[in-house]
């Protein structure tokens, strides 16, 4: 998260609040329940989208290891949508390219909570970019074959007013 304060100023944002939040039992949360127009969770994952740069990672990844993460990434996004204000979106990403971590997570995610629905990515992407979203359907996913760039997979909820 340090990494993010130049990159920030470099781009000239300063609308943006970073916290990183222990549990539902700090003060912090709250304070700022149902208050954020967005929040972006980028979930610890596999790395599974990097490992055309590293490799040897995939042999470290074991069953148990990627079950950790998704109990993690589960109960991340649970408490991250208790920030999210009606009508504010909720932005999952991970490096990763395992449906385990993306889409059934999601899918899992939305069966718990019905306060919240997917918004088509590629409708986002032309609303907020205005140009092609090199990704079809409901989800951002980027491959090395198809975009050249590493493994990522991104999902945006909607909290329905």
């Amino acid at each position: 998260m340090d990494r993010l304060t130049p990159r920030l100023k470099r781009a000239g944002i300063s609308n943006i609040s970073r916290h990183t939040l222990l549990d539902k039992s700090d003060g912090w949360y709250e304070e700022h329940k149902q208050s954020a127009a967005r929040v972006l969770i980028d979930v610890p994952c596999s790395g599974s989208g990097a490992w055309r740069r590293a490799p040897a990672s995939k042999w470290r990844l074991t069953c148990e290891k990627l079950e950790e993460y998704r109990t993690l990434q589960s109960s991340i996004l649970d408490q991250a949508s208790g920030l999210v204000a009606p009508g504010g979106r909720l932005v999952y990403a991970t490096c990763s390219v395992l449906p385990q971590e993306n889409e059934i997570q999601i899918s899992a995610f939305l069966e718990r909570s019905a306060t919240f629905r997917t918004l088509p990515v590629s409708e986002v992407w032309q609303e907020t970019i205005g140009d092609t979203c090199p990704s079809s359907g409901p989800y951002l996913h980027l491959t090395p074959a198809r975009t050249q760039t590493d493994g990522f997979f991104c999902a945006i909820l909607e909290r329905l007013s």
